[in-house]
């Protein structure tokens, strides 16, 4: 957002209770990282948009969250399901993937709560540098078709 200040745009954040620590208060401080008048911040304990946003990506037995989806200008959600999206990552993994890639980490508190097993692309996956990278280029890519 920063990138494109003067960009008409709408985005949404929804912050969805998935962790043990995850609640109305732990979103309330992180939405507070994010001032910008385009954006529209929400608490989701229920779950809601994370199973409509799953059976978006085609996900039948998950919730997704960690997702990142970008719209052209002129999409509504009308349905019961948000509509597909045409660029989209994730930062969902297995948790044996997890555990495997970071060594002492079995079994911790944390990882005993991510999926044991997720039906999120595997090409989608970014995380750290390659997902600021591929954040700014859909952005990008969205903007320009405006």
């Amino acid at each position: 957002m920063r990138l494109h200040p003067a960009a008409d745009f709408a985005a949404a954040i929804v912050f969805i209770d998935v962790l043990a620590e995850d609640n109305l208060a732990t979103a309330t401080v992180a939405s507070r990282r994010v001032v910008d008048p385009r954006v529209r911040v929400f608490h989701d304990p229920n779950k809601r948009a994370g199973r409509s946003m799953a059976r978006t990506l085609g996900w039948q037995h998950h919730i997704a969250w960690d997702c990142y989806l970008y719209y052209p200008a002129g999409v509504r959600w009308d349905g019961p399901h948000m509509p597909p999206a045409p660029r989209w990552i994730h930062q969902l993994r297995d948790r044996e993937v997890w555990e495997a890639e970071r060594p002492g980490q079995t079994n911790t508190e944390w990882t005993s709560q991510i999926q044991e097993q997720t039906e999120a692309l595997s090409y989608r996956f970014r995380t750290g540098g390659g997902l600021v990278s591929a954040l700014r280029s859909m952005a990008a890519e969205v903007l320009v078709q405006r």
